[in-house]
């Protein structure tokens, strides 16, 4: 029997058995982070805008060249028009851009400083590219939820840089300090 043909026969096999003993085939990654945002797994695959709490601006990207060569957009605060650089979704800890899923948040040379830029790179999942997503609403009934989006390398928050309120400021990391400028709200597309 080939490698080929191997393979897929032990796939077909742990599939059966996992469907048999009543398992889920399934990754429980995303299962875990529905749970954590009250949402569902087929949500977590649906685009979503991420409105910084502070501004009510979107977090989105503009893609720039520089000196003849391909510079990686950075994140950024945008007036929220709908735009397709404004549109995200989730594959467990990773934020992918819907328009592209090649292409994750990501903070630039795996820096744990405050202030370290966050660019959309090309996805490959280590920890600069992984976000744990916690809870930052203070009174559900008054508002709505809202999220710290927190790097797993460095523990710092995504962060609009100095709480500015203008389109194109900058979105860094910074150490989580719970102010509104760390503060996300999940719209589903």
């Amino acid at each position: 029997m080939n490698l080929t043909k191997k393979n897929a026969l032990l796939a077909l096999v742990a599939l059966t058995t996992a469907l048999a003993t009543g398992c889920s085939a399934e990754p429980a990654g995303d299962d875990d982070l529905a749970e954590e945002l009250g949402t569902t797994r087929q949500e977590l695959s649906a685009a979503f805008t991420l409105r910084a709490r502070h501004s009510g601006k979107c977090l989105g990207w503009v893609s720039v060249s520089g000196r003849g060569a391909h510079v990686p957009p950075y994140a950024l605060q945008q007036t929220c028009d709908g735009s397709s650089s404004q549109r995200w979704r989730t594959e467990g800890a990773l934020v992918k851009s819907a328009v592209d899923p090649a292409y994750c948040l990501d903070v630039v040379g795996a820096s744990t400083a405050s202030g370290a830029a966050v660019q959309v790179y090309p996805c490959h999942g280590e920890a600069n590219q992984q976000f744990e997503w916690r809870s930052a609403t203070v009174n559900a009934s008054l508002e709505p939820t809202s999220h710290y989006l927190v790097a797993r390398h460095s523990g710092k928050c995504l962060d609009v840089e100095g709480a500015s309120l203008e389109s194109g400021a900058r979105v860094n990391q910074y150490s989580c300090h719970g102010g509104e400028n760390q503060r996300w709200v999940r719209t589903w597309q």
